[in-house]
C-alpha cells in the first residue's frame, strides 16, 4: 500500500510526461528507473489500474520499446471497460504509427473520436 500511495503523490507533484520529456537533464535515467519501480510496486497492489498500465506503456515508449509499449497500452484499454482512460488509447495510436502501423492507428483514431464524442 505504501507504493501505492507513493506513486499516487509522485503523480500529483510531477506529470509522468514532463519527467519523461527532460532527456536533457543528467538525471534521466534515474527519474525514469525510479518511475518504473514506482509503476510496477503500484501494479502489484493493483494488477489491473488501466492507468498504471497506461503509463509504464508510455515509459516503454519513451525507451523505444514500442512493442512492450503497445501491449502494455492495449491491456490497459481491455481493462478500461468505460473508456475513460483515453491516455491507453492515445497509447495505442502513438505506438501503432510508431510500428508502423497506420492503418490500425487510423482505426483506434476513429474509436477514440467515437468515445469522445459519447462523453
Amino acid at each position: 500500500m505504501l507504493y501505492y500511495m507513493n506513486y499516487q503523490k509522485f503523480l500529483h507533484v510531477y506529470h509522468l510526461e514532463i519527467i519523461c520529456r527532460c532527456y536533457k537533464n543528467s538525471n534521466y535515467y534515474r527519474i525514469l528507473n525510479y518511475t518504473t519501480r514506482l509503476i510496477n510496486n503500484s501494479l502489484k497492489q493493483q494488477p489491473n489500474n488501466s492507468i498504471y498500465l497506461s503509463h509504464l506503456g508510455y515509459i516503454f515508449a519513451v525507451q523505444g520499446d514500442y512493442k512492450a509499449a503497445y501491449e502494455l497500452c492495449q491491456k490497459a484499454a481491455d481493462l478500461d471497460e468505460d473508456g475513460l482512460n483515453q491516455d491507453a488509447s492515445r497509447g495505442l495510436i502513438k505506438n501503432l504509427i510508431a510500428l508502423g502501423k497506420y492503418d490500425d492507428a487510423k482505426e483506434q483514431i476513429e474509436f477514440l473520436e467515437q468515445v469522445e464524442e459519447g462523453n
